[in-house]
């Protein structure tokens, strides 16, 4: 694998896709989505073997991640291990002293050496609480000018159980290496978790790129890719603190990408096969009350161009069934050229997106699949929500509305909104008049619209229509027949 298996994933949904957004754009078509979902499962995996080794004429070392238990790769024996290793179930584990990962080390042939893991709980039902720092270990330079450096070593790795980092707590990915003429290695993931809970009121960040020195003696060395901030394969994230995506490396070799910023939080799988709405005993698997940011990205240093510019992190990859309630702040990085990265991205299906009007999110949300967009609102009213970025709802895609006789939920859009799908209105109680009308959705600018809409009430007809730059849902009692 090169440091980029991830750039075509985030090239396609970076917003730079407006051009997607532009009037004249068309859907993406299917086989699109599928390799968008294929390319977020590639960088989930990432997780599993720390940050990526970087290309060249011998390849890095990858960090310690799960497949490796935590140790580095292509190191020397004493170098890039995990330094806190526990198979054994049920461990209960508080860290209050600074853990380091081990530094990567040089190999006599090859790339950089990995760096290790801080702690790796490979048992089930650990219970891990972080109270201080730990420190993915940085990879290695390369041995030769032409080879990969090393990848970072993950802060922690936790296959099942419970991660609490408290406030004074800091759980963070290893950096990267450089390179003198192969690519940088790749950050190493903040906090790794396969299935359990992780509740955060600190700080979680994904390790930086490693750069590349340039020139290269193969004509194209990369940057490496920042590490992402958290990487749950089927667990629940509850986040009152900060979890952000490592920073891309550069480059400085001709015609050579620098890395691309890491994902704050990718959820690969959820468990949102939630009741019909209005149920109880739904728990959101990102509940987010805290801050959750992309990592930036950078540009070649030595050749600034427009595709030589690293893509900015995400804020928040789902794939499937990953319900996400946002009350806090969710933001994409910045990309090499100074522009705002994507907030959230809903690649797969059956996943479930609800914004509440205390939260912020920064960047363009996208659904790709069969998902829900909701607000939401303690008191169950209607409520009004914003999205400075840009707004896209493919064809399956569902918008949630609640009404009351008098209002309705709003969502502003500070940029484009390219619409498709559904709206699904959920009526409350009351008496309402033959005709009502809701500005449900209003943007700087709109495409497409919605194909259809469905009431939960049979006496209400729904319909929707654009006017202008807002959608308009009027709501007409149905004649009672005679």
């Amino acid at each position: 694998m090169t440091t980029r298996c991830t750039c075509a994933f985030r090239d396609r949904i970076a917003l730079k896709s407006s051009a997607l957004l532009a009037p004249t754009a068309p859907f993406l078509p299917r086989l699109t989505t599928v390799l968008l979902t294929a390319t977020l499962s590639l960088a989930a995996s990432q997780a599993l073997a720390g940050g990526q080794g970087g290309a060249g004429t011998q390849a890095g070392g990858e960090g310690g991640g799960w497949i490796n238990q935590g140790n580095g790769a292509n190191t020397d024996p004493n170098d890039g291990r995990a330094t806190v290793s526990d198979l054994s179930a049920n461990t209960v584990r508080e860290f209050t002293t600074i853990i380091h990962g081990g530094v990567g080390g040089t190999a006599p042939t090859g790339g950089g050496g990995g760096g290790g893991a801080a702690a790796y709980f490979g048992g089930t039902n650990a219970t891990v609480t972080v109270r201080s720092n730990l420190l993915g270990g940085s990879g290695w330079i390369g041995y030769s000018p032409a080879e990969g450096g090393g990848g970072g070593g993950d802060g922690l790795i936790v296959k099942d159980g419970t991660v609490k980092v408290a406030a004074t707590g800091q759980v963070i990915g290893g950096d990267a290496t450089y390179s003198m003429g192969g690519s940088g290695g790749g950050g190493g993931t903040g906090l790794y978790l396969g299935t359990g809970v992780v509740q955060n009121d600190g700080l979680i960040v994904g390790g930086v790129g490693g750069y590349n020195d340039g020139p290269a003696p193969s004509g194209i060395a990369l940057g490496g890719d920042g590490g992402a901030g958290v990487i749950t394969r089927n667990g629940r994230v509850v986040n009152l603190g900060r979890i952000e995506g490592g920073a891309g490396g550069t480059s400085m070799t001709p015609a050579s990408n620098a890395g691309n910023g890491g994902e704050g939080v990718i959820i690969t799988e959820g468990s949102n096969s939630h009741q019909p709405p209005g149920a109880g005993n739904r728990l959101p698997d990102l509940d987010n009350q805290g801050h959750i940011r992309g990592g930036n990205a950078v540009n070649n240093l030595n050749y600034p161009d427009l595709y030589l510019a690293g893509s900015a992190g995400t804020g928040v990859l789902a794939e499937n069934n990953v319900y996400i309630l946002n009350r806090g702040t969710i933001a994409g990085g910045i990309d090499g050229n100074g522009e705002q990265g994507p907030a959230i991205a809903l690649l797969g299906n059956g996943n479930r997106l609800e914004l509440t009007n205390s939260s912020q999110t920064i960047g363009s949300v996208s659904s790709f699949g069969h998902n829900t967009l909701a607000l939401n609102s303690p008191d169950g009213k209607p409520a009004t929500a914003t999205i400075t970025g840009n707004l896209f709802l493919s064809p399956t895609s569902t918008y949630e509305v609640r009404a009351t006789p008098s209002d309705a939920d709003r969502l502003t859009v500070n940029g484009k909104a390219k619409l498709g799908g559904t709206v699904s209105v959920l009526a409350g109680s009351g008496t309402y008049a033959a005709s009502t009308r809701y500005t449900i959705l209003s943007a700087q600018s709109l495409s497409g619209s919605f194909a259809s809409a469905t009431s939960n009430l049979a006496f209400l007809t729904p319909t929707v229509a654009n006017e202008g730059n807002d959608v308009v849902l009027t709501l007409a009692l149905r004649q009672a027949p005679k």
